[in-house]
């Protein structure tokens, strides 16, 4: 195919391939758009299939997350996104490093499909990242700043979707500030939250106070182990259940249920935020940028600093002050350092020298580096101490160079679901949750998981499984948009975003799904077998994977099923949550917090 085509079109929707020119090579930014492309007779490629290998130009991949969130360091190694004591900038890392990610792979895959084609013309119908963070500005400079270097001239025939389109395999709120519940409800659940916590400080202790920003789960068995000895849990009002047995057992282990104080920026505070926006574009000016560095700054200043995305967070900082300073807080316990409002409260902690511990949540497999945890170029890690589940965290740990130290506790949002091992009809309802590629995992393709996922569909239904549901992780996939890549690979199945796991769970006889997801601990807890898949190409550490058999192609799976093996989900619950050697998680966490050793 190298160097027969002189004009290459970039599509990302069914709707451009009736406006392309018989003879042009269609590169396609979507999975749907491309097989139709091909069904139709064009010459199609994928616009992620151009880079068989992670492109040099990026960097080491394990790096990429700390190496692009180092945008708000001055010349001089100084934090000018410093607010109150508390990284704006680091609270922007997941969208950053979005579209630090996509941006780039776009421009180094474009650079080398134009240097082994003969093309002399780029015509952009449109571009778009695995999430569309790019506006119709940016979408043109990165053809035209390609287009360049190789000598091709750029035709715009721009007809982009607008980041709201419903045709977009995922939705990621990643391009501006959320929206902020305003208006009744929002004045109600203030108010509830107020009464709540002026009923709770009749209650109030002097004990050592520890606040909890932990999944539901978690939280529920770390409250029911909790001794009157054990520091008094301090837990977010409107954040928590509020159902009147919730309450009342709350009240009488001494739990606090705090408000979180609205704040509202002062003169003050306003001229801060402009400082930090006029020295980011003074040092912008004189920063000497690569093309993804400059086109990551020129998001950072449009849609992050232009958008009131930081007054936003500027406001919740103000917000976490005020409710450790109501409270007294003596540590912190987290689920995620990298979450925005977690990084508030650990940086809070950090900077008055109260003691900060993450309890991981979800699979971390990946050697994807964080600077919360391992530190950067110039700021040690925000968090002092990780409370590991088991075996791999702490492999994990050693694997990404975390300078923290760690705690084994287990894994307390298991305990409630242990079952033992059922029998299995390898023909009867199996549930499929699709592999998906989060941004720790750089070199996972989109693409490539739907492929995986309509490959993996017709090798079920021809090996004879009865039903096949496939269940959506909540929150970014489209439902609409999986639902079109079944109906254009010709699959009639069901496909949902409704519900929790669990409920699932009870009406499959096995479940096919991600290695990397905590649905794949989940279902074993509950004695359902679980067949890990591994998404190729990924970053996905070897040594991470241990205890349990994957999966890489459907017919390994089927072969499994034909034979009626099961995963050993034993010797994966221990090595990931110690569920053998730690069956008690909720009085280990207490142990963590009272500081004794393991």
């Amino acid at each position: 195919m190298n160097g027969e085509f002189a004009r290459i079109e970039l599509v990302s929707h069914p709707r451009h391939l009736d406006k392309v020119q018989e003879g042009s090579l269609i590169v396609s930014s979507d999975w749907i758009t491309y097989h139709l492309a091909c069904r139709r007779g064009f010459s199609a490629r994928r616009l992620d299939a151009l880079l068989a290998e992670w492109p040099q130009e990026l960097g080491d991949p394990a790096q990429h997350h700390i190496r692009v969130c180092e945008w708000m360091y001055d010349e001089h190694g100084q934090d000018m996104t410093r607010f109150e004591g508390v990284s704006l900038g680091k609270l922007f890392v997941r969208s950053v490093t979005f579209f630090s990610l996509g941006y780039g792979l776009v421009y180094y895959g474009l650079s080398r499909l134009l240097a082994t084609h003969a093309a002399s013309e780029l015509v952009v119908h449109d571009v778009r990242l695995r999430h569309d963070l790019l506006s119709d500005q940016a979408k043109l400079h990165l053809a035209e700043r390609v287009a360049s270097l190789h000598g091709v001239r750029v035709v715009s025939r721009l007809d982009s979707l607008g980041q709201d389109h419903p045709d977009y395999p995922e939705f990621f709120k990643g391009s501006g500030a959320p929206q902020e519940e305003k208006g009744v409800k929002a004045w109600l659940r203030q108010a509830y939250a107020q009464a709540i916590e002026a009923l709770f400080r009749l209650r109030a202790s002097r004990r050592k106070r520890v606040l909890l920003m932990l999944g539901w789960i978690a939280t529920r068995q770390i409250l029911d182990a909790r001794r009157q000895e054990d520091p008094a849990p301090i837990l977010i009002a409107n954040m928590s259940p509020k159902a009147p047995g919730f309450l009342w057992e709350s009240w009488k282990q001494g739990t606090v249920l705090a408000a979180l104080p609205r704040r509202f920026l002062k003169r003050r505070h306003s001229k801060r935020l402009d400082e930090i926006r006029n020295q980011f574009s003074r040092d912008t000016k004189k920063a000497v940028l690569g093309p993804v560095e400059e086109a990551t700054r020129s998001f950072v200043s449009e849609q992050i600093f232009g958008q009131g995305w930081l007054e936003q967070k500027a406001r919740e900082v103000l917000s976490y002050l005020a409710l450790f300073d109501k409270h007294c807080c003596s540590s912190a316990v987290i689920g995620d350092s990298t979450n925005d409002t977690s990084r508030i409260i650990a940086e809070i902690a950090k900077h008055r020298q109260i003691p900060v511990d993450e309890m991981l949540n979800g699979m971390f497999l990946t050697s994807q580096r964080y600077d919360s945890r391992s530190g950067d170029s110039f700021t040690p890690p925000v968090i002092d101490r990780i409370l590991t589940r088991g075996s791999c965290d702490e492999r994990w740990i050693g694997l990404t160079k975390a300078k923290v130290s760690c705690q084994r506790v287990g894994y307390p949002a298991l305990a409630c679901l242990k079952k033992p091992a059922r029998e299995m009809n390898p023909k009867g309802n199996a549930l499929i949750l699709p592999i998906y590629a989060d941004c720790d995992d750089v070199l996972a393709s989109l693409n490539n998981i739907f492929d995986h996922l309509t490959a993996t569909v017709d090798a079920l239904k021809a090996f004879g499984c009865a039903v096949i549901r496939i269940k959506l992780h909540v929150g970014l996939p489209n439902l609409a948009y999986y639902k079109r890549v079944l109906e254009t690979a010709g699959i009639d199945v069901a496909v949902t975003n409704q519900g929790g796991l669990l409920e699932h769970l009870d009406w499959a006889d096995f479940v096919v799904g991600p290695v990397n997801s905590g649905a794949m601990l989940e279902t074993m807890a509950t004695g359902k077998p679980y067949y890990p898949f591994l998404p190729e190409p990924s970053l996905i550490a070897p040594e991470l994977i241990d205890g349990v058999s994957i999966f890489k192609a459907p017919g390994e799976l089927v072969a499994w099923l034909r034979e009626g093996r099961v995963p050993d989900a034993k010797a994966a619950l221990e090595f990931y949550a110690s569920s053998t050697s730690l069956p008690d998680t909720g009085r280990a966490f207490w142990k963590a917090m009272h500081r004794e050793a393991a």
